[in-house]
């Protein structure tokens, strides 16, 4: 397909996924406040039963990414962009009726497995539809926007569920969906690589040279490696921030949702940023800043001096998050060959997902024993030296051409 010259807001078909990808992720947020509200006060669901709300989002990715993977590798991405959307809205539909927790986690589990092909087809989507100058420019306004519904969607679900109902929310979702799909539809016939639309490749073979990919390329596994490492650590007490804010301001919740906004807005920030750049390369020193400025927001943030500084605090710790994710983003989409990137984004939706799940329980376990404050002040440690240890071991190993 031809790609439009000059500037990227004039490629019709990157905008139209980017609209979609919008919309689908501030009716996410909406369906997210509804359920928990339903579940703690017209379930009284137990803390059990809560937490198995949360694995039902996560658990599915981590078990059928990779597979998903395979599938978007094989057949038209547009296709199946088109069709989980509107899968999904359909599940969302079976929400309303959903009378039990378990009923709904059910209905919640369908709708993850289904997620896990769509995620990895929207990224893989993006690919196609921009020309290669684009490229750094489309990833970075497509991690804008997303932390941007980071910041949206919470306020609009959290208000929506205040003065409608939790079925006005769910409702507000399906919608969403089928919005998007309709978007979609408009979207030109993307030419998918022919070697792709191979059907009797084995599966295994398939899902084999995914992995095979990754460790042959020492840029790439070595970047995933930092990327999964650092974000065990954010997921180990990022979980724990409510805790923490209670701690140190008690009976007052207001600041919760404020740290959270800051930090969105610097990843906003940040990817705006990038967004101007036409080109990039030096990976590796990009992902080692971002943890410098994460490992700082996280240390300051453990000890209160004054709000306006843990805002600002929040703030250093978005830029950094907004860097790290950004960066991450964009090299997987330029350095992994076109036609196995849905296997690889598969594999990496699946690992990181395992990390968003062991990362709460393990932060849950030690701030138990330590303290929240001090598993904050240790993480940021870390953090921050991190980035030294790993520029010192590139130069070690002699992989100075990693960019």
């Amino acid at each position: 397909m031809e790609f439009s010259s000059g500037s990227i807001w004039k490629n019709a078909n990157f905008l139209k996924l980017l609209i979609s990808f919008t919309i689908t992720n501030v009716g996410d947020w909406f369906d997210f406040y509804a359920l928990q509200i339903i579940f703690s006060y017209q379930w009284n669901a137990s803390a059990l039963e809560l937490s198995y709300l949360f694995i039902a989002y996560l658990a599915p990715s981590l078990i059928f990414s990779q597979f998903a993977g395979i599938l978007v590798d094989r057949f038209n991405r547009l296709h199946l962009a088109i069709i989980t959307e509107l899968i999904s809205g359909i599940l969302t539909f079976g929400l309303l009726f959903a009378s039990t927790p378990m009923w709904a986690i059910s209905i919640i589990i369908a709708r993850a497995i289904v997620s896990s092909i769509n995620s990895p087809v929207q990224q893989t989507l993006l690919r196609e539809l921009v020309s290669e100058n684009h490229l750094v420019k489309a990833v970075a306004l497509n991690s804008t926007f997303f932390q941007l519904t980071r910041v949206i969607g919470p306020f609009l679900g959290a208000y929506l569920v205040t003065y409608a109902s939790s079925k006005v929310c769910i409702s507000v979702n399906i919608i969403s969906f089928f919005i998007s799909a309709s978007i979609l539809v408009t979207v030109k016939s993307i030419t998918i690589i022919p070697v792709v639309l191979k059907r009797k490749e084995n599966w295994f073979r398939l899902w084999k040279e995914g992995w095979k990919i990754i460790f042959l390329s020492r840029l790439i596994c070595v970047c995933m490696m930092m990327f999964m490492i650092v974000l065990l650590l954010v997921m180990m007490v990022e979980s724990q921030m409510a805790l923490l804010i209670n701690t140190l301001i008690p009976n007052q919740p207001e600041v919760l949702g404020r740290v959270m906004c800051m930090s969105g807005i610097g990843a906003i920030i940040m990817g705006g940023i990038f967004s101007r750049k036409n080109e990039l390369n030096q990976y590796i020193n990009f992902l080692v800043g971002g943890t410098f400025l994460i490992g700082i927001g996280y240390y300051v943030i453990s000890y209160f001096y004054s709000v306006s500084l843990l805002y600002f605090a929040a703030f250093i710790h978005g830029l950094g998050l907004g860097l790290l994710v950004v960066v991450y983003n964009i090299l997987m989409r330029k350095e992994v060959p076109q036609e196995s990137l849905g296997r690889v984004m598969g594999i990496n939706g699946s690992v990181q997902s395992a990390v968003m799940i062991i990362g709460p329980i393990i932060g849950g376990r030690l701030v138990y024993i330590f303290g929240v404050a001090e598993i904050f002040r240790v993480v940021g440690v870390i953090c921050f030296c991190a980035g030294l240890i790993k520029l010192l071991t590139i130069r070690l190993l002699h992989i100075k051409w990693l960019k």
